[in-house]
């Protein structure tokens, strides 16, 4: 019976010793494995992003073309005065043209940062 206890606590404490030798023979590769689970959660690069100046997991890109027209004009009436006499002219006077722009925005992209003044910025093309 003593014999038995003995090869019994003996058979724990060895079980015991492989398990810890395992759990820690592995840790490395267990932090390892938790280094990958943070980088692939993509929190990485965007934490060094200043939400003040930047929209955190977006990269600066532009929409459109649009077209846009404008047109400036004056219509008025000047009085000419020539040798004490008045005399009204009278018309209008304009002029507009027609361009592409693209407008610039923010658009979604994972561990990125966009500066928050691209947002709005106007390029002719």
């Amino acid at each position: 019976m003593k014999k038995n206890l003995l090869f019994a606590v003996m058979a724990a404490g060895v079980v015991a010793f492989s398990a810890t030798v395992y759990f820690e023979g592995n840790s490395a590769s267990s932090d390892l494995l938790l280094a990958n689970v943070e980088a692939l959660s993509g929190d990485e690069g965007v934490d060094d992003c200043d939400i003040f100046t930047y929209v955190r997991d977006a990269v600066e890109g532009f929409d459109g073309p649009y077209e846009v027209t404008e047109h400036t004009g004056i219509d008025g009436k000047v009085c000419i005065t020539v040798g004490g006499v008045e005399i009204p002219v009278s018309g209008t006077v304009g002029g507009g043209s027609t361009y592409n722009i693209l407008v610039g925005s923010c658009n979604a992209f994972r561990n990125n940062c966009c500066l928050k003044t691209h947002i709005g910025k106007i390029k002719r093309i």
